[in-house]
């Protein structure tokens, strides 16, 4: 049977609960619990046989919604795939559980239910520190060692797992990919024809900048974006860092590297860059009330002109019943350059801030052979399925020969042109920090505290995981 139970609701004790991954590290599998000893054998009765292995239904933790059959998203494409394998497996019991649309509730509820050992089997989790704190807390598994038994490994894009690898000190494969993207700008180029106005990716920020106050003035949101949520916030602004100063600098500061620190001049800038575009309402007039969903419905409904997003928005567009605008108006665009970088204009161009989306990880406990059957059969099936159903460029191995669809072609075509790229701001941060940057993002770019306060408060977020 295949469940599906909303946890949104149910888990609001993390309003009055606060977990330390740091005070679970040594914890039993179930802290406080006493081993319950098997009873021997009454004299004379028959031995004890073994068990025969019972069948224990799987549990599956989201955060993204999945059952409304517009949203194409990875999330989606491992729910059908789920229901393909309930329909071949007799007995098969599974419960999907939403435990919360927003991300940072959601780590704090993951957490909630790791303190108390109740994680799902597998659930979405983002790269970064906080999966590595789980890994490092015995909650999820390293999955080089499951991935080789079933015989998966050679089923997943090596850039993929390289991004996965790289996202961890030691290299450690700690979460599914599930796409394999990178981000640009989706630009309605229909309503810039209109306007009479031209978005120039070989041109500056400052270019960007000038366009996006013509726009405004024009009546349109510039720059559609996430402000309540602060995740492509945040990314719009690493763009700009990651051009200033080449990949691998951000990654210096998150784990106090090469005397890299946060309120080093890159950072500040670009986070002036945010003030500077918050302020002349280049995101638009209220942005800060404006959720993910609510920044694509800007787009989507011709109120915004672009929207920094990844090529896996590509599905969306893809879809004649969200995307009315049909082909050949939204175009997927390279950011422009810094001016004053140490790389040149071309250099800049080619980096690029990579993402395999939100992936999935594998509790730690002991997997009965229902799961690890599920994970065979669902990641042996997914490039070819996600690449026939949904409009993003899967993360697992595709040989179908079904032909990219417009958009996602766009994508495709930019990869080309990659030559380098990172992951996104808060991937390394510890939790506190993730956390701090996502909420404090859109009050930098309307002028309720300054870049240096913001940089400065995640340099000292950093410092105190660093000492420990």
């Amino acid at each position: 049977m295949l469940k599906i139970r909303n946890l949104c609701c149910l888990i609001m004790v993390v309003a009055l609960i606060a977990v330390s991954f740091a005070g679970c590290a040594d914890q039993p599998a179930t802290p406080g619990a006493t081993p319950t000893p098997t009873p021997a054998p009454a004299p004379g009765a028959d031995p004890v046989q073994p068990a025969e292995l019972e069948h224990r239904g799987i549990s599956i933790g989201t955060l993204w919604p999945f059952t409304d059959p517009l949203q194409a998203n990875p999330m989606r494409m491992l729910y059908l795939l789920s229901e393909q394998w309930m329909n071949e497996t007799p007995g098969a019991d599974i419960e999907f559980q939403l435990i919360s649309t927003n991300y940072p509730q959601y780590v704090q509820q993951i957490r909630v239910l790791a303190a108390s050992n109740s994680l799902p089997d597998v659930f979405q989790y983002q790269q970064g520190s906080s999966m590595i704190e789980l890994l490092e807390h015995n909650f999820i598994t390293d999955l080089d060692q499951l991935f080789t038994e079933l015989g998966l490994m050679d089923e997943v894009n090596p850039v993929a797992l390289n991004i996965i690898r790289v996202g961890d000190p030691y290299g450690r494969f700690m979460s599914i990919p599930m796409e394999l993207a990178y981000h640009g700008l989706w630009v309605n180029t229909q309503i810039l024809d209109e306007l009479g106005l031209e978005y120039d990716e070989s041109g500056t920020w400052d270019d960007l900048f000038e366009l996006g106050v013509q726009i405004a003035a024009a009546g349109y949101v510039p720059i559609a974006i996430n402000g309540r949520d602060g995740w492509n916030m945040t990314t719009f602004m690493h763009v700009y860092q990651m051009q200033t100063t080449g990949v691998g600098f951000l990654s210096d500061a998150s784990w106090g590297r090469n005397n890299v620190r946060f309120t080093d001049q890159p950072f500040i800038d670009a986070a002036h860059m945010m003030r500077r575009f918050g302020e002349a309402g280049i995101f638009g007039p209220d942005f800060m009330a404006v959720d993910h969903q609510g920044h694509i419905d800007q787009l989507l409904q011709g109120q915004a002109v672009m929207a920094p997003m990844t090529t896996g928005f590509a599905g969306s567009l893809d879809n004649p019943e969200l995307n009315t605008w049909g082909e050949g108006v939204f175009e997927f665009r390279m950011y422009p350059s810094v001016p004053g970088s140490i790389l040149s204009a071309n250099e800049q161009r080619g980096l690029k801030e990579m993402q395999t989306g939100m992936g999935f990880v594998v509790g730690a406990r002991e997997l009965d052979d229902s799961v690890r059957d599920w994970i065979s059969f669902v990641f042996s099936r997914y490039g070819n399925f996600a690449w026939e159903n949904a409009g993003f460029i899967p993360s697992f191995h595709v040989t179908s020969d079904v032909p990219a669809a417009y958009h996602r072609q766009m994508g495709l075509d930019m990869l080309d042109h990659v030559t380098d790229g990172e992951l996104w701001f808060e991937a390394k941060l510890p939790g506190r920090g993730i956390d701090y940057a996502f909420r404090n993002i859109s009050l930098v770019a309307a002028g309720h505290i300054t870049p240096e306060e913001y940089m400065a408060t995640i340099q000292d977020i950093v410092d105190e995981d660093l000492a420990g």
